[in-house]
């Protein structure tokens, strides 16, 4: 289970940084127009975003004990998920830049899905925090429905959209 989760938000990881800098200059744009005062630390901001979700991302899948990669990702989410807090409150349209450019309007949905995904880093601690190895076997059964869920959690907003 351990493996699934490390795989899981690595992929949530990987997919959000890569989305970010393929359209960075996008991306850069958002930060200016949603975080006021920002402007000339607009480059240094969105690199600095993007390098710890790829920091976070490596410890996760590289760093032992597992726990410490699961605790940096729920850093990374908290502030995450406080930066949509008051986008909700002072920005409704905006869109959260979570992936770039993409994404629909800052939603309630944006805000569960990072609470689910620190629920998944939390266990991640707990369940890391048994010792021993873990087995090749488990990452090769995980990995495709880890990197199917991680994907389908990045864009749980667009997937509600289309349900309404």
């Amino acid at each position: 289970m351990v493996t699934f989760c490390q795989i899981l938000m690595t992929t949530v990881y990987l997919l959000s940084a890569v989305l970010k800098l393929r359209e960075f200059s996008v991306f850069r744009a958002h930060l200016i127009s949603t975080l006021p005062g920002v402007r000339p630390f607009a480059d240094f901001l969105a690199v600095s975003i993007v390098a710890t979700e790829l920091g976070t991302a490596f410890a996760l899948m590289i760093i032992r004990p597992a726990w410490i990669g699961f605790s940096l990702s729920i850093l990374l989410l908290v502030g995450f998920t406080s930066y949509l807090v008051a986008m909700l409150r002072t920005r409704r349209g905006t869109s959260c830049g979570c992936v770039g450019d993409g994404g629909g309007p800052i939603s309630g949905v944006h805000v569960t899905r990072n609470i689910l995904l620190g629920v998944i880093s939390g266990a991640g601690v707990l369940l890391a925090t048994d010792v021993g190895g873990t087995p090749a076997f488990a990452y090769y059964f995980s990995l495709g429905p880890a990197v199917i869920v991680g994907a389908l959690l990045l864009y749980l907003d667009e997937i509600v959209s289309f349900f309404k």
